[in-house]
């Protein structure tokens, strides 16, 4: 790919620590340092959008804008600290590969402030090693990251991969036909802290979940997705998280192919969940399925699953029908 840059420098000012989404670490501020000037690089189409992330990190931080168009790469797109990934839109903005990788990933472990938007990601079907946003850390967490207005499909791996990830958000975003086994879904959250999934669509799964949080994971908010046709449940919620928020989603149909005995809407693990006003309609299994745990069950409507209410361990229940 020719490598054509368009560079503006737009501001030099101090970014805010703020993190759209998540306002519930105390922590979150004094984590992030951003830096002090903000470069806005615009690659036009055709151009080398590694090159762009690479100058606007060089230079401290800042914006690679997008433009229109299709980008087919050959090689992985690596975020780098401080850098926002801004398309033109979805589908506007849409990365492919022709190749199994992961299409957008990070160079290092540890980062800080990382940010995808307004984008398309396609990935290959046929192929686990095809993911669409692949952050994972094996020690060393990364911190403050944002993926909105996102769109992916067709990855045979994970469309949306958080793991050892402190403070993050995935917001409307749309997930879809991701996960060629068990192992693979829509959004797979891992060993990580104050997340929050919030407004987003999960859908067609064909052999995993919506989403699936494994690993002890703390301080979750999952609140207003709709989740639907996935092949195994719509939220699979597991190894105790603590301090969750389920609230006002829409499961249904999930189980599609009801695999590894999980065909629930919401299947939950873990202490202090507050499971609230949410709506689970026609899944194989559960509607709702707590396993065991601790917390509070109300105002949640369920009907034409397997079993709409399928409550185990210490919950307080109230006003669901």
């Amino acid at each position: 790919m020719a490598a054509i840059c368009m560079l503006s420098i737009i501001s030099c000012k101090k970014s805010s620590d703020s993190n759209p989404g998540v306002t519930s670490n105390p922590k979150a501020a004094s984590a992030s340092k951003l830096a002090l000037n903000s470069l806005t690089v615009t690659v036009a189409s055709g151009g080398n959008i590694q090159t762009a992330i690479d100058n606007v990190a060089a230079a401290g931080g800042g914006t690679v804008n997008l433009a229109s168009g299709t980008w087919t790469i050959t090689s992985s797109i690596r975020l780098k600290a401080n850098v926002t990934l801004n398309g033109a839109g979805n589908p506007n903005t849409t990365i492919t590969s022709s190749t199994a990788m992961n299409i957008i990933t990070t160079a290092q472990e540890g980062l800080s402030n990382l940010t995808v938007q307004n984008l398309k990601i396609v990935g290959i079907p046929t192929d686990s090693t095809s993911n669409g946003i692949w952050i994972a850390a094996l020690g060393n967490h990364f911190k403050n990251v944002t993926i909105s207005n996102v769109q992916v499909t067709n990855c045979g791996g994970m469309g949306i991969h958080l793991k050892r990830a402190d403070t993050a958000c995935v917001l409307n975003c749309n997930l879809h036909n991701n996960g060629k086994s068990v192992y693979f879904h829509n959004i797979y959250v891992r060993e990580s802290t104050y997340i929050t999934v919030s407004g987003n669509l999960l859908t067609g799964s064909p052999y995993g979940t919506g989403i699936h949080v494994a690993g002890v994971c703390n301080h979750l908010s999952i609140t207003g997705n709709t989740v639907t046709g996935n092949a195994i449940a719509g939220m699979l919620i597991q190894d105790s998280p603590n301090v969750i928020l389920i609230q006002n989603n829409t499961v249904s149909s999930n189980g599609v192919n009801h695999i590894s005995a999980h065909g629930d809407g919401i299947s939950f693990t873990g202490t202090n969940a507050t499971i609230d006003s949410n709506t689970a309609n026609s899944n194989y299994e559960g509607g709702i399925h707590t396993w065991n745990g601790s917390g509070s069950v109300t105002n949640n409507h369920a009907s034409g699953n397997g079993i709409n209410y399928n409550i185990h361990g210490t919950y307080t229940q109230s006003n669901n029908l």
